[in-house]
């Protein structure tokens, strides 16, 4: 059983999430197994699926899946939330003890795993951790920061900074039913939410994670949202 699993989810962005995949296959903490969860990419599923066995078939530590999604679904909730429970809850899982929810459009550091894995062995008392997660321009100018402190409540604070979750924590607040019940569009948000009632937002105050200002600028408008439910090449 490896010490942390990593859950990528991906749709439609065969470039970007190979530099995703790489970036988690360079850390300094071996000891992981990354679950990338394709989630209906069919308009451009054989690429997708190159993409992914390609690396899958080079290292054991990665496991593939691929689920089918209406499109209607994906207006009617979270649709990572469908496959995250997947691979959190389904066959995928090998009960690891720490999971990182990673996106196809971030670029982790060599040594977020290490950093935080190491954090949670010597703080017992906390339930997740994040890094700072920097918003960057093409020139690698950072535009803004996200993360990286400690908190009594989530909310924002925390948004897209992909912490690492003690899985005992998640398996009591994360519902086999989804996080769309809650009637809140940010999954992340709604975990932290449901998490800071049994602990602290910690945050340690080192950059762990990037992603391109114009990546994330796209995914929260609904010209991306349009492009995606059409098929078209998320890059």
């Amino acid at each position: 059983m490896a010490k942390v699993q990593v859950i990528m989810t991906s749709f439609n962005r065969p470039q970007i999430v190979q530099q995703a995949i790489q970036t988690v296959l360079n850390q300094t903490l071996t000891d992981f197994s990354l679950c990338v969860m394709d989630n209906s990419s069919e308009n451009l599923w054989p690429k997708m699926n190159e993409v992914y066995l390609n690396y899958a078939k080079s290292d054991p530590r990665i496991k593939v899946d691929h689920t089918h999604v209406e499109n209607e679904d994906r207006y009617r909730q979270w649709w990572p939330d469908i496959v995250t429970i997947k691979a959190l809850f389904g066959p995928l899982s090998m009960n690891e003890p720490y999971v990182v929810f990673a996106t196809n459009d971030g670029l982790m550091m060599p040594n977020k795993l290490e950093v935080l894995s190491n954090f949670l062995d010597a703080h017992q008392e906390a339930g997740f951790v994040s890094g700072v997660l920097e918003i960057i321009r093409d020139n690698g100018a950072v535009v803004t920061k996200i993360g990286g402190r400690t908190f009594n409540g989530g909310a924002c604070n925390f948004d897209w900074s992909q912490p690492m979750w003690r899985r005992s924590l998640l398996s009591k607040i994360y519902p086999k039913e989804g996080l769309q019940q809650f009637g809140m569009g940010c999954m992340d948000i709604t975990l932290f939410n449901l998490a800071t009632p049994f602990t602290k937002a910690y945050g340690i105050p080192v950059t762990l994670d990037k992603q391109y200002a114009r990546h994330r600028g796209m995914w929260i408008t609904a010209f991306w949202r349009e492009r995606a439910l059409r098929g078209e090449l998320m890059e």
